[in-house]
């Protein structure tokens, strides 16, 4: 029955979610009145929630101006890249890509959401940011039942335990496996570069998927604490423990959101899109593979 209410609720409807919203606004409407009008439609992937409708809000306005001129985009994808081969060329003399190695890469374009969590976890010291190695990771998810559809994840939220004393809300991050400088020994210099240039390609990814992973996380933190800020100011708190499908998707539809707000902005807009192609929005798209991604079924 949900899924022909879906169908049936997308006929004549505005599909361009982003350019929905941003010409709502223009004929007046304010932010959190376009949020409760889209609330439970497609736009909000047909989550009845409302903190995730602000969510599409407050996301959608950033992204528009970057949608609509992709050229906005070179110039800090670039300062994205700058910021990577810093860190890389650090690490080759031996230093572990740390939190504030990562911090800098999101910094090479800062916004409010990165500086805000990055002063929660630094100053404030109200979220822990730590880097964790496999094994610790695998103690940390023991019991949480992750085996089916995520062996080890690369981010993690953890929210404190009231039953700890001192127990505190943290973000756990793995560990990229630390370089010795000592394997380059003997080696040419074309040997190096060679090494060097092969090592940058492969732990690309994997470093922008940590750092980006940080801002996902970190709306887990926020949304489970009732910290939001901004457009998204006034929602409830959602409680992570025993999780109902519904708010599992409510989560991590949000925490995607919040990601693809600074990586559309100045890294890059693939998922965009690949949910344009797919005749989806972003909203709507995160749902879809988080839905299948968490219970569909397994081979």
């Amino acid at each position: 029955v949900g899924k022909l209410e879906e169908l049936k609720n997308e006929k004549g409807e505005e599909r361009d979610t982003v350019g929905h919203i941003k010409s709502l606004l223009q004929k007046g409407w304010i932010p959190e009145s376009i949020a409760a009008h889209i609330m439970g439609t497609r736009h909000t992937a047909y989550l009845d929630d409302i903190r995730v409708a602000r969510k599409v809000v407050s996301v959608s306005l950033d992204i528009e101006p970057t949608l609509r001129n992709p050229e906005k985009r070179t110039d800090a994808e670039k300062l994205v890249e700058q910021a990577y081969e810093k860190v890389m060329e650090e690490y080759f003399d031996g230093e572990e890509i740390d939190v504030a190695k990562l911090f800098r890469i999101l910094e090479s374009n800062p916004t409010t959401e990165v500086m805000r969590l990055k002063e929660e976890w630094q100053k404030q010291k109200i979220v822990s940011i730590e880097m964790k190695s496999d094994e610790e990771l695998k103690e940390i998810t023991k019991g949480w039942k992750l085996e089916e559809h995520c062996p080890l994840p690369n981010c993690l939220f953890k929210g404190k335990d009231p039953a700890k004393e001192n127990d505190q809300d943290a973000i756990f991050i793995r560990k990229i496996p630390p370089f010795d400088p000592k394997t380059l020994a003997g080696k040419t210099l074309h040997e190096k570069k060679m090494i060097r240039d092969s090592l940058k390609n492969s732990l690309h990814d994997p470093v922008m998927y940590r750092a980006k992973g940080k801002l996902h996380e970190g709306d887990h933190f926020h949304l489970s604490t009732g910290n939001l800020d901004g457009l998204e100011r006034g929602g409830d708190r959602l409680k992570l423990a025993n999780i109902s499908r519904q708010h599992l998707l409510v989560s991590e539809t949000m925490a995607q959101l919040e990601e693809s707000r600074w990586e559309i902005r100045f890294y890059t807009d693939v998922h965009y899109q690949v949910a344009h192609r797919l005749g989806e929005n972003l909203a709507l798209f995160y749902r879809n593979q988080n839905d299948q991604h968490y219970f569909g079924k397994k081979k």
